[in-house]
């Protein structure tokens, strides 16, 4: 019968004798370092960007907004401010150089994320009050297809 030779653990500072591989499975990342994996394409990511075009064609978004008397500027122009100052935040948070994740975000900056939420939401929500008159119900379907798409692509980035 061959002797099972044990050798020492590396993770717990030489103390315990194991049969283990030597490699220490609580830091998987070398040197410290973490890496974002990148996802790769799924059927729902096409299924969402092709909503979203057929959504853009179909109300004619673009053109719509901009000549229909039915849209309230006023709540568009608010709607219009809200994105901005919530992509303007996103920038900052992904040009800092401090090497955090974005799921770290919410611990590192609560106010500035809370911050960012509240904007997005009330973009969101000056969006359907400015364009109610116009369509109606679909509104909250145009800013849930636009959302999951900034969502898809985002993903990707």
């Amino acid at each position: 019968m061959a002797s099972i030779s044990y050798r020492r653990r590396l993770d717990t500072n030489q103390t315990a004798d194991s049969l283990d591989s030597g490699f220490s499975s609580l830091n998987t990342y070398p040197n410290g370092c973490q890496t974002k994996l990148r996802r790769s394409l799924q059927v729902d990511d096409v299924l969402w960007f092709c909503t979203f075009i057929l959504t853009v064609w179909y109300f004619e978004l673009p053109l719509s907004l901009l000549i229909d008397v039915r849209v309230n500027w006023f709540f568009l122009s608010y709607s219009i401010l809200c994105q901005l100052c919530f992509f303007l935040i996103g920038l900052y948070l992904c040009s800092n150089d401090d090497r955090n994740l974005s799921y770290e975000w919410p611990k590192i900056y609560p106010k500035l994320f809370f911050l960012a939420v509240i904007l997005f939401l009330f973009s969101c929500i000056m969006f359907c009050l400015a364009t109610w008159k116009l369509w109606g119900f679909w509104t909250i379907y145009i800013v849930l297809v636009t959302f999951m798409f900034t969502t898809v692509v985002i993903s990707f980035l």
